[in-house]
């Protein structure tokens, strides 16, 4: 659900955080998101149907995708070497799957007879403890005082790109209000004058 995720964010991200302010929204935002992910990676191991297992996965999709455009969204607050910092966090779920192969002893030979349910339970709850552990790191980083400051600026920045766009629709409308009452006026004198003229076709009077 990556695309629809995207656009939708794109469609009222910045609408919200003009309402509400960026500070408060992307916490809860990342609150939001974290919490969810928590909830489904300790859920995933206790849930056998595999309706209830496509729906969970997709849910974590969904909030996974988010707290990627939430992320994003901040580091391009930040100057640009944050966006380097970023790719290289995007690609750590890549060593920890590797390390989280081999502290299971998944690797080489195995089959699926070393899946057990024991193994997967254990990891999806340390993937939960993780996840525990960055969201209280983004807390910590989201109290921090240059945080406050980036986060104040950029708050600024959107309220008034929102109010340049208000007002040029405001001039725009204006603009067609204006257009519309001068040409209904030049209709009412090109009629005016048009009434005035004599008719070519009345009859003329003979002497």
């Amino acid at each position: 659900p990556g695309l629809p995720i995207s656009a939708l964010q794109g469609l009222v991200d910045e609408r919200f955080d003009a309402l509400y302010g960026t500070k408060y929204v992307l916490l809860a935002r990342i609150f939001l998101c974290f919490s969810v992910i928590i909830a489904v990676c300790f859920l995933l191991p206790k849930h056998d149907s595999e309706s209830d297992y496509l729906i969970l996965v997709f849910v974590l999709g969904v909030f996974t995708w988010s707290i990627h455009g939430v992320i994003t969204t901040i580091a391009g607050m930040f100057p640009r070497k944050a966006v380097g910092f970023i790719q290289f966090g995007f690609q750590l779920p890549n060593a920890y799957a590797l390390i989280m192969v081999v502290a299971f002893n998944l690797f080489g030979k195995s089959d699926m007879c070393d899946f057990t349910d024991e193994k997967i339970e254990k990891f999806f709850q340390t993937t939960g403890c993780v996840v525990i552990a960055g969201l209280v790191v983004g807390v910590i980083f989201w109290n921090l005082s240059t945080t406050q400051i980036v986060m104040k600026r950029y708050n600024d920045d959107v309220e008034s790109g929102l109010k340049r766009s208000l007002l040029s629709s405001d001039s725009l409308a204006a603009m067609d209000c204006n257009s519309e009452s001068g040409s209904s006026e030049e209709g009412g004198v090109v009629g005016a004058e048009v009434s005035m003229q004599p008719r070519s076709d009345s009859p003329r009077r003979v002497s």
